[in-house]
């Protein structure tokens, strides 16, 4: 089967501003109605119309993708959901995706390897929850930095580790706090299963009224030099 073998992985993302207008409410209807079974089933299962269009626009992200990276029509490709709810590829174990969405931003990952991808919109929060998530270590780094950059270490740690368990392909069965990461201003160190198979990145997207962290996990040597943004209007 043909195969186009890229350099690094590929990152994209979309704003989806504004998120519920008369021409992005017709743009989703039109998205809902072709897209894949699962997917489809997917985004209805969310109560929130504003979720829906974040499933809808983020598979359309990811259609556009893989007709401009690999010249693959996703309409004539077969997907199928593995135990741990990951989206794959049925026929294709040289392409590999991963999705994630949040506010105004949907975003998607593409390599011949598996990666993650995992974007969060930076909100207040209780930052107490971080004991039940993160390793004591990671809980120590957190809390000893100045209260003004916790929140922000907070979400870097957190879409770390998203981005890490959708690589690995096991979701949350791998448990939060079974492995750790420590942001330094230039440097990510990870310590957990196959340290020496990956390799990180952050980074921050903002818009007019919200920010957003990125976290990414790509097999070493993968790492791309930038993140492409695409018009919403353009999926």
């Amino acid at each position: 089967m043909y195969s186009i073998s890229l350099l690094t992985a590929r990152i994209y993302f979309a704003r989806l501003i504004p998120l519920i207008s008369l021409d992005i409410n017709d743009k989703y209807e039109k998205m809902l109605g072709s897209l894949p079974y699962n997917r489809k089933e997917k985004a209805l299962k969310y109560i929130k119309i504003e979720d829906r269009y974040r499933c809808a626009f983020s598979w359309k992200l990811l259609e556009k993708v893989m007709r401009d990276v690999f010249s693959l029509d996703l309409g004539k490709e077969s997907f199928d959901i593995d135990a741990y709810g990951k989206p794959f590829l049925t026929n294709r174990n040289d392409i590999h995706f991963n999705l994630s969405h949040s506010g105004e931003i949907v975003c998607c990952i593409v390599d011949n390897y598996p990666v993650g991808i995992d974007v969060e919109n930076i909100n207040s929060i209780d930052l107490n929850i971080a004991s039940n998530f993160f390793s004591k270590k990671e809980c120590s780094d957190l809390f000893n930095l100045p209260n003004k950059d916790q929140i922000n270490y907070f979400y870097k740690l957190w879409t770390l580790k998203e981005s890490y368990i959708k690589a690995e392909g096991k979701g949350l069965s791998i448990p939060l706090n079974s492995f750790s990461f420590k942001v330094g201003s230039n440097s990510i160190s990870f310590n957990g299963e196959n340290v020496d198979k990956w390799a990180f990145l952050l980074h921050n997207i903002n818009t007019d009224s919200q920010n957003y962290q990125l976290g990414i996990c790509v097999q070493k040597g993968r790492l791309p030099d930038k993140i492409i943004e695409i018009p919403y209007m353009a999926l």
